[in-house]
């Protein structure tokens, strides 16, 4: 599996959502508020991975949708968080609708890989793809 690019993640809520304003928020602080998540297969795992064995109590029966325009829409109109690419909210945080917390960022690395037969040698098409897809990986996803 090769290395495509580092994301990082925020947790973002709308500009009128409680936590948006204030200084140094702590896990207590989001482990009380209500969340909405991208419903994707790692999604769970990455939650996980970040909050620890006790990320149930952290979010806790979150909403989960595989829509963005829909997860935007409820954090638009709710007081609800969300871990997110930044690039993915970009927009939206650029027009004031979103803020970031003031929480520490979320460091990731975003991998794929390829499936070829094994004791092949790459071919050069596959090894510029690779290329190409590590350097549109670091410019766009970060």
């Amino acid at each position: 599996m090769d290395h495509l690019a580092d994301l990082s993640l925020s947790i973002f809520a709308r500009p009128s959502h409680p936590l948006a304003d204030k200084k140094n928020v702590s896990f207590e602080d989001i482990s009380k508020a209500q969340w909405i998540l991208p419903d994707s297969p790692g999604m769970r795992n990455f939650v996980k991975n970040i909050f620890g064995e006790g990320h149930a109590s952290v979010i806790h029966q979150p909403i989960f949708s595989d829509h963005i325009p829909f997860i935007h829409s409820m954090m638009e109109k709710m007081d609800l968080l969300c871990i997110i690419p930044d690039y993915v909210v970009a927009n939206e945080v650029r027009d004031g609708r979103f803020v970031a917390l003031d929480y520490p960022k979320i460091e990731t690395e975003f991998s794929a890989g390829l499936i070829y037969l094994e004791g092949r040698s790459h071919t050069p098409a596959m090894v510029a793809f690779i290329e190409a897809a590590k350097r549109i990986g670091a410019e766009k996803l970060l």
